[in-house]
């Protein structure tokens, strides 16, 4: 045996088992499938199911905006109502989890719109589907509900656990609601306004210019209450317009908002990354320096060796090393510097250790330097620089000798001269700095 029964009070329920061709019974009887049409209570469910084992109930329930909008069309308070049906579902789905062998939930709603799935879905011979269709609200207090169930976290949690345990007639759950129509119903009101009010001046025109009967009176009298219960009706389905158009704009102020702090974060992670760059680059720069200075102690180092080893190499091959063996034996041979020769060792130390001399550079610019093995700051002091030869990209020795003539009269090396005097004095080391140094005056 089968029985349809319910415990929600819905204008709706009527309706279904008129629908569906079932009598109209106060009893369940054991014998037939059957729909009741009293609302059921827990308690009700409780004892019918303890005096028949082997029935099958469907159950059915009202969602959360279709409940909602019933108590919209009945002025009800909406948190009341809210948390009537809260309470009222927690109870049934708590109920339902106990006794899934003899209970199913179907949804009134989709059952009233698809009545001849739901006949075959639950095999309920006893009905005579009829055509029907739901007693909706109004459109506009539905969406309403829609809204307010949406905004509501446990009221719409538990609104979807429900309709996941319905029986499904249907592949989409929410109310689906034409704003368009709605708002065109809203437009023909206002315009049905306007001519109420319309014909409402001419039937006055007319009065003023005939004679005033009082049937006509009368018929005045009432169309003007019509106006302005219609004025009434319109203020307050335009103030919830108003509302639901508020609300939306709010979703949509909401979504902006994310946009911009997702843009946001992602410039923010732009200029992370690029200041993380730059600071590579200077890192890999200083690296760079301090691996040119290294490689230019490294040549000095080794031009040194190579000085002591040929000035030892003359000594021992001398004649007066040869004859003054026994005089070293005693006490040593007081050796005479050469002056000259260690001023140019001092410069040249000075040139490999600046930042503006490239022995790499150098030697890979003047190949016949290379072959010469001569030490490349030496032939730059000695050769290069009154050759024109330049010690590295950093400097340019031509243009400094034009740049500063008074170094150029005084026949000064002239990075040497950049390097024990220049830079203090503020001179540039080539015409590319130059014009850096001026359009970091000019941005300042």
């Amino acid at each position: 045996m089968k029985a349809l029964l319910t415990t929600y009070s819905s204008v709706n329920w009527p309706q279904l088992v008129s629908a569906l061709g079932g009598p109209d019974v106060i009893k369940l009887s054991l014998t037939a499938d059957e729909a009741l049409s009293p609302i059921q209570s827990i308690a009700d469910l409780d004892y019918l199911l303890s005096q028949s084992a082997d029935a099958q109930f469907y159950i059915a329930v009202v969602q959360a905006e279709y409940f909602i909008a019933e108590a919209i069309d009945k002025q009800e308070n909406l948190a009341v109502a809210a948390k009537q049906w809260r309470e009222q579902t927690q109870a049934l789905l708590d109920f339902q989890r106990h006794h899934r062998h003899q209970l199913q939930l179907f949804n009134l709603h989709q059952a009233l719109n698809y009545p001849d799935i739901f006949i075959e879905k639950i095999n309920y011979s006893n009905a005579i589907p009829k055509p029907t269709k739901p007693t909706y609200s109004n459109e506009l207090s539905l969406l309403a509900a829609c809204q307010y169930v949406d905004q509501r976290t446990a009221l719409k949690s538990l609104n979807t656990r429900l309709l996941a345990i319905t029986l499904p007639l249907a592949e989409e759950d929410k109310p689906w609601v034409d704003i368009e129509s709605v708002l065109q119903g809203e437009k023909l009101k206002q315009k049905n306004l306007l001519d109420l009010q319309k014909n409402l001046d001419e039937i006055q025109i007319e009065l003023n210019v005939t004679t005033k009967s009082k049937a006509l009176q009368t018929e005045v009298t009432q169309l003007r209450g019509d106006l302005t219960k219609l004025k009434i009706d319109g203020a307050v389905i335009t103030k919830e317009r108003d509302l639901i158009l508020a609300q939306l704009h709010q979703v949509q102020e909401k979504v902006e908002e994310y946009y911009v702090a997702l843009k946001s974060e992602e410039q923010k992670n732009k200029h992370t990354t690029l200041a993380r760059d730059k600071q590579y680059a200077k890192e890999i720069q200083k690296l760079e320096n301090e691996l040119r200075k290294a490689n230019a102690r490294a040549a000095s180092a080794e031009y040194n060796l190579g000085l002591l080893h040929k000035e030892l190499s003359e000594h021992k091959n001398s004649t007066l090393w040869k004859a003054t063996g026994p005089v070293r034996l005693l006490g040593g041979l007081v050796r005479r510097v050469d002056k000259s020769k260690e001023k140019l060792q001092q410069d040249i130390g000075l040139l490999l250790t600046s930042d503006y001399f490239d022995v790499e550079w150098y030697l890979r610019h003047y190949p016949d330097v290379a072959e010469s093995k001569m030490n490349p700051a030496e032939h730059y002091l000695l050769y290069g620089a009154a050759e024109g030869r330049l010690p590295g990209p950093l400097f340019d020795g031509n243009w400094y000798l034009q740049q500063y003539p008074d170094v150029a009269d005084a026949g000064i090396n002239p990075l040497l001269h950049l390097i024990t005097h220049g830079l203090q004095e503020g001179r540039n080391s080539s015409p590319k700095f130059l014009l850096n140094s001026q359009a970091n005056e000019d941005a300042q």
